[in-house]
């Protein structure tokens, strides 16, 4: 099977294929005899991989055709062979020339964003800037009653911790670490937990619980929920992987952004893009063909604009939300506050939940 020769003239998955693409398909690989039936079918990309023998009978080609046997080992193998070949291609491509706007689809449509009635919360710490209303509360349904029946604890916090059944563990204003270690205040047991991963501490000058990774190898997360600006060297995941910000040049109204894969399947792939100061934006999810591979990835995850204040990304409701790693493996992070309803994660699925109630 030719995969270059296909590759020279279509640079698709197959499963996004239109039916000039199919057509093109079969003439590259000499099985034009069959494209008055799959055009007159209406079969494109998304209807070729799952066809079976009996459609293709049904459809009117013929079985007795020396060409029939070809086509089934196409449709049954080929198709996806040449999915893994034009996921490495692409990386190879991209890695050696980058990207450009038309490959990351940059649009002047942005979607409906929560920046502009969101205020800037000055008392986070420098490593992050989340545009978060000061003591916001973002309501977590199942978790509503918690809040509401401990609303008279003043300096309290509750750690809801996501698991079947959820656990919760209740402090008022004391030290809380996390971590595998038995000393720690909350144990967890699992390898990917480093012996001490995390900790909360409680700040009697601004009355806030804040958020500190110790080091961990394996990382901790902040559910990003509202616009969050972003600086060069944040991480930030979506999906399977996790992207570092490698370069974020900003010249007048243009914005140059240089992301590149620090864990993931695509591990050193490298891709840029650039925006239009409020005119322009990028949607990025599976609606990508760079991308399209990441079944994690929500089809529109999230969206990244350039606004006054520099560049933001906001997620768009996505399935696994966008998560902001709060530092590099083996490095203590900033402390970062913790308001009502605000998740982080440790590692791969340790997802805690805050409900704060502040004086």
């Amino acid at each position: 099977m030719d995969y270059d020769k296909l590759y020279t003239r279509i640079k698709k998955y197959p499963q996004k294929w239109g039916l000039q693409e199919v057509e093109t398909w079969l003439a590259i690989t000499g099985l034009s005899e069959f494209q008055f039936k799959f055009v007159s079918n209406q079969i494109d990309g998304a209807l070729l991989s799952a066809l079976e023998e009996s459609d293709l009978i049904e459809i009117g080609i013929d079985e007795k055709s020396e060409k029939f046997p070809i086509l089934i080992q196409w449709i049954k193998q080929g198709l996806k062979d040449y999915s893994y070949f034009l996921k490495d291609k692409l990386h190879q491509e991209y890695i050696l020339q980058g990207t450009t706007e038309d490959d990351l689809s940059i649009t002047k449509c942005q979607r409906s964003s929560l920046i502009a009635s969101q205020n800037y919360e000055k008392t986070i710490q420098k490593v992050v800037t989340f545009y978060q209303e000061e003591g916001a509360i973002n309501e977590v349904q199942p978790f509503q009653q918690v809040s509401q029946k401990y609303e008279q604890n003043l300096n309290g916090l509750i750690l809801i911790l996501y698991q079947d059944p959820p656990k919760q563990y209740h402090f008022l204003n004391q030290e809380i670490t996390i971590g595998r270690n038995y000393d720690n205040t909350i144990v967890l047991s699992e390898d990917y937990i480093s012996r001490q991963h995390c900790k909360i501490t409680w700040n009697s000058n601004n009355q806030a619980f804040y958020l500190q990774d110790l080091g961990s190898t394996s990382g901790t997360y902040i559910l990003l929920i509202y616009p969050t600006l972003l600086q060069e060297q944040f991480i930030i995941q979506m999906g399977s992987a996790q992207y570092r910000i490698e370069r974020l040049d900003i010249q007048g109204v243009k914005c140059s952004v240089q992301m590149k894969i620090v864990e993931g399947n695509r591990l050193g792939f490298t891709f840029c893009f650039e925006l239009i100061k409020n005119q322009s934006s990028l949607l990025f999810g599976r609606n990508q063909q760079l991308f399209a591979m990441d079944p994690n990835l929500s089809n529109i995850h999230a969206q990244f604009q350039f606004i006054d204040d520099g560049l933001v990304i906001e997620d768009q409701g996505s399935r696994n939300g966008t998560w902001l790693r709060l530092s590099v493996p083996s490095q203590v992070s900033e402390p970062i506050k913790l308001i009502n309803g605000r998740r982080f994660r440790l590692a791969y699925e340790k997802v805690f939940e805050c409900v704060v109630n502040q004086i």
